[in-house]
């Protein structure tokens, strides 16, 4: 009996070139850690592990299950964007370890000037969200979410069969992470709240995350050379990064309807609560709308890229291959062969 190739969620060969840009992404990130590393004089403390440790090796697992034994597309590359997206944030965050080693002059003068300039004041604005606790827990749950948004966009996508657009996503974040890195490492900031020595008793009401400070300052003075594996902070004040995931987040979702408009609520929530909970000035969210939106821009002309790439391919493959084998049993090569036809979703 012939057996029915089972339906790919996308195109098979922008899947497998898709993946494979990401593993590059990935494999520069690594390469770049490492070189940093080396010229800054930093090491990695493995004495605690990051909870990317636990999650890589339940991914390579299934992936190989589902490659090997019960070849199914689906399952191969929804599970590796798993490991990709946190592998690159992982290496983002050692990547904004080295770049503070620069230590480049801060710049918290110039952005709360520019905050003024614009006419925003910081000061009246997280008196306000002190002045209403439920206001204050609202901030700091929706700032929080960032945590595990990947994990909502994932969860969408995959049930969706969006699996490309996943690949979309993970090189989107690792480009918005570059350049915001890049960006740090030339304009360091300590945050409004470090900057003006807010005591956070003052705002009892608010959670206030400024404890990247205690890294930041120490990676800058050399007193922290051992990077804590299971201790990485968000060190970046700007460009907003909170405000950077939440344009790419808002993006990946925006064509499933039933979570486009939850997803923009919780991340225009997550935004507003930057500058109260993040110590980010408001010029600080502008930056990172301002990455997110071309690292955006960037991957949407990547995919197009590799969709064009991939017909040139399909075009000069044979059509009348077989898509199944002699022994009735499908191959990894086979659902390649035998998707070549599905239609790419987005």
């Amino acid at each position: 009996m012939r057996v029915v190739p089972q339906a790919a969620p996308g195109d098979p060969d922008v899947l497998r070139v898709g993946s494979h840009l990401v593993w590059a992404l990935i494999a520069a990130m690594a390469g770049a850690v490492m070189v940093a590393y080396w010229a800054a004089g930093l090491t990695i403390d493995y004495s605690s592990l990051p909870a990317v440790a636990l999650v890589l090796p339940i991914c390579a697992a299934v992936v190989l299950f589902y490659r090997f034994l019960r070849p199914d597309i689906g399952i191969v590359y929804s599970t590796e964007s798993i490991a990709q997206i946190l592998l690159i944030g992982f290496l983002g965050a050692l990547l904004a370890y080295a770049a503070a080693t620069l230590g480049l002059p801060y710049r918290d003068a110039e952005l709360l000037a520019a905050d003024r300039w614009l006419g925003l004041d910081l000061g009246a604005y997280v008196a306000y969200a002190d002045a209403r606790p439920w206001l204050a827990l609202v901030g700091v749950l929706a700032y929080l979410s960032m945590m595990w948004q990947p994990a909502i966009v994932f969860v969408v996508l995959t049930l969706t069969r969006r699996i490309a657009r996943l690949h979309d996503f993970a090189v989107a974040l690792a480009v918005s992470l570059l350049v915001t890195i890049a960006i740090f490492a030339l304009c360091p900031a300590l945050g409004w709240y470090g900057h003006l020595g807010i005591d956070p008793a003052a705002y009892p009401h608010l959670q206030l995350f400024w404890n990247f400070a205690a890294h930041l300052e120490s990676v800058r003075s050399g007193a922290l050379h051992a990077i804590p594996l299971g201790d990485l902070r968000g060190i970046i004040s700007f460009p907003s990064y909170h405000t950077a995931a939440a344009v790419l987040a808002i993006w990946a979702v925006w064509p499933v309807r039933f979570a486009r408009w939850p997803m923009l609520a919780l991340n225009a929530l997550m935004v507003a609560s930057a500058p109260i909970e993040g110590a980010h000035y408001f010029i600080d969210v502008i930056g990172g709308g301002v990455v997110g939106a071309g690292a955006v821009m960037i991957a949407e002309w990547t995919r197009h890229a590799i969709r064009r790439y991939c017909a040139a391919s399909t075009r000069l493959r044979s059509k009348t291959q077989s898509a199944v084998p002699s022994n009735g049993k499908q191959s990894w090569k086979d659902l390649h062969a035998a998707g070549a036809n599905y239609e790419y979703t987005t």
